[in-house]
């Protein structure tokens, strides 16, 4: 973004714009700009030209640094210390609120509600009011283990392995029945199922007895000598599901990622039907109507 022609000054109030003069914030060079107030104002241009450059990293960052200012020395301290912006002049600054493109985080169970603070205020009505009555406001919390579903911790959604996207039934252990990765012939947690002593490792999977599969996908058992440390028995599903579906699927490699992906199926959380919470925070009400209700009204209408 180029500066605009300079022009002889006019008197404007700072009650009608946003004054910038010589603003040089990262890509910008020289930028003179009167920004009206009360009413919309796009800026626009092609990619690199300093559209974000001016709206969040010069007059949003001014005017967030100008507000914590005002506030109390000790508040101040345990705020980040914001540097003013590259600029000659920001003046008819406004107290700004930036909505930018930027994920509130990563963490799944992470919602407006929770963002906002509204959710911790709707917690403690019910606390207080509801029936029957529950021991606090973190026993209506789906990030507190006092209220979260056992079955999703908390998140309203489980996943399901499709166990043919894992197994081929037609191989043996020997024969790289586990297809998922991490798992193949030779690998640790190969080991632990091939010497285990409960399969005939040279047997096709699909020859199993249902005894075997279940144990095979789900069971549990003692340590086994894997050759390089002792591991306890898990069965397949049960691992893949601690190690990776538990997991933030950025944090894993992308071949994990991509296995995922294919053979598992998210929905919402059959023991809690999606809401989050266990069955005694699901029980609290008030004027028959359980908080999980609240939860997922429109804010208009929550009101």
């Amino acid at each position: 973004m180029t500066s605009t022609t300079h022009h002889q000054e006019q008197p404007v109030s700072n009650r009608d714009v946003i004054r910038v003069r010589g603003a040089r914030t990262n890509n910008l060079r020289d930028v003179d700009v009167d920004i009206p107030k009360k009413q919309l104002t796009v800026v626009t241009g092609v990619s690199g030209s300093g559209k974000s450059s001016l709206a969040f990293d010069t007059i949003a960052a001014e005017s967030q640094r100008l507000l914590a200012a005002t506030y109390p020395a000790f508040v101040q301290n345990l705020m980040p210390h914001l540097p003013r912006p590259d600029v000659d002049t920001l003046e008819g600054l406004s107290a700004s609120i930036v909505v930018d493109q930027a994920p509130l985080g990563a963490n799944p169970r992470s919602t407006v509600g929770t963002a906002t603070d509204a959710w911790s205020l709707l917690r403690q009505l019910y606390a207080g009011h509801g029936t029957p009555p529950v021991p606090g406001p973190h026993a209506l919390s789906f990030n507190a283990a006092t209220g979260m579903c056992p079955a999703c911790e908390g998140t309203g959604r489980t996943a399901t392995l499709d166990v043919d996207l894992v197994l081929d039934r037609s191989l043996s252990l020997n024969d790289g029945a586990i297809t998922f990765p991490n798992f193949t012939v030779g690998s640790l947690f190969w080991k632990v199922y091939a010497r285990s002593g409960a399969f005939d490792n040279d047997k096709p999977v699909q020859s199993y007895t249902p005894a075997e599969l279940e144990h095979l996908l789900t069971g549990t058992g003692p340590n086994v000598d894997t050759g390089t440390y002792p591991m306890a028995y898990e069965g397949v599903l049960t691992k893949i599901t601690r190690l990776y579906l538990s997991k933030d699927p950025a944090a894993l490699k992308p071949r994990l990622r991509e296995a995922l992906e294919l053979a598992a199926t998210t929905g919402p959380c059959p023991g809690c039907a999606g809401t989050r919470l266990n069955s005694a925070a699901r029980a609290c009400t008030i004027d028959n109507t359980p908080i999980t209700t609240c939860h997922t009204m429109p804010a208009t209408d929550l009101h």
